[in-house]
């Protein structure tokens, strides 16, 4: 299970990944978003590409402790004025003893570099996910207009 949390000097806001298992997935989709300057658009364009995907998310409050998550993947959104916004990236595991423990940081694409997923799909299709999916959306009745 993951949280990703994305935070800017505005606003914070996360999600729960239940069925995501790598972070390079993560930051792979992350990379295939547009750079943008508000945690908020960016929370939302990596939903949409979950949706897309066919992947399962959950809301969560990015400011409390996940004991659950194996893993945690943090984005930073820094924008200064007159400047192209960068985005910074902590990627966190548990070890041994099951305490969150920092393994990557840097700028995205840096971050990608090290985990070797600059290049490749933006999200994977996990058609389990999606199938799954389908099946729940199919079951909901439509709402009257």
């Amino acid at each position: 299970m993951m949280k990703l949390v994305i935070h800017d000097r505005h606003s914070a806001a996360g999600l729960i990944l239940p069925e995501v298992a790598h972070m390079r997935d993560v930051v792979r989709a992350l990379r295939g978003l547009e750079t943008v300057d508000s945690a908020s658009v960016l929370l939302e364009a990596f939903a949409r590409r979950c949706l897309e995907a066919g992947v399962a998310f959950d809301s969560t409050d990015p400011l409390t402790a996940c004991s659950f998550c194996t893993h945690l993947v943090e984005v930073e959104v820094h924008a200064e004025n007159g400047a192209a916004p960068v985005q910074f990236v902590r990627l966190y595991d548990r070890d041994a003893d099951g305490i969150l423990c920092r393994r990557h940081h840097g700028t995205l694409h840096a971050v990608a570099r090290q985990l070797r997923c600059e290049d490749g799909v933006p999200f994977p299709s996990l058609p389990a996910i999606a199938a799954k999916t389908a099946a729940f959306t199919a079951a909901i009745p439509p709402r009257p207009l």
